[in-house]
C-alpha cells in the first residue's frame, strides 16, 4: 500500500492518494481537466487497532464526570 502526494499540472490544487498499486494513479485527472504530477511515493502499512473499553472513573472528592480547576 502506498501513499502517493500529487498535484495538478495546471491549477494548485494538492492531494494525497492512498492506493494499493501505484498503477491505480493512471489516468487520474483534477476537476479543472488537467492530469496530475506525482510528486512523492511512500509506503503504508494499515494497522488494526484492538477494540478498547472507555471507564469513567471517580476523581478524589469529585462525583464521576466532574472536573477540577487544578489551584
Amino acid at each position: 500500500m502506498f501513499v502517493a502526494h500529487i498535484h495538478c499540472s495546471d491549477c494548485p490544487e494538492e492531494i494525497e492518494v492512498l492506493v494499493e498499486d501505484l498503477g491505480e494513479l493512471d489516468g487520474l485527472s483534477c476537476e479543472c481537466g488537467y492530469g496530475f504530477v506525482l510528486e512523492s511515493v511512500e509506503e503504508a502499512e494499515l494497522i488494526t487497532a484492538t477494540p478498547a473499553i472507555v471507564v469513567r472513573l471517580r476523581g478524589a472528592g469529585g462525583a464521576a464526570g466532574e472536573l477540577r480547576r487544578a489551584a
